[in-house]
């Protein structure tokens, strides 16, 4: 599938931001930062519904007796 459009940010380890793509283009960059803004919820949401297995910590803690 062929690029449209690319937004790029960039934030560095001494706090500095950068921006590249099309951000002549306020709708188009809008747009695109909404849509990326709803992937990212989507991730998380569909990472919070997941089973995890528990790990060892977890099944030492509920075999131990107080």
């Amino acid at each position: 599938m062929p690029v449209v459009a690319q937004l790029t940010i960039t934030l560095d380890d001494k706090g500095a931001l950068s921006v590249s793509g099309p951000i002549d283009q306020l709708m188009l960059c809008f747009g695109l930062l909404e849509l990326a803004k709803d992937s990212i919820r989507q991730a998380a949401a569909e990472k919070q519904h997941r089973v995890q297995a528990p790990n060892l910590a977890d099944l030492a803690a509920l075999t131990r007796r107080p």
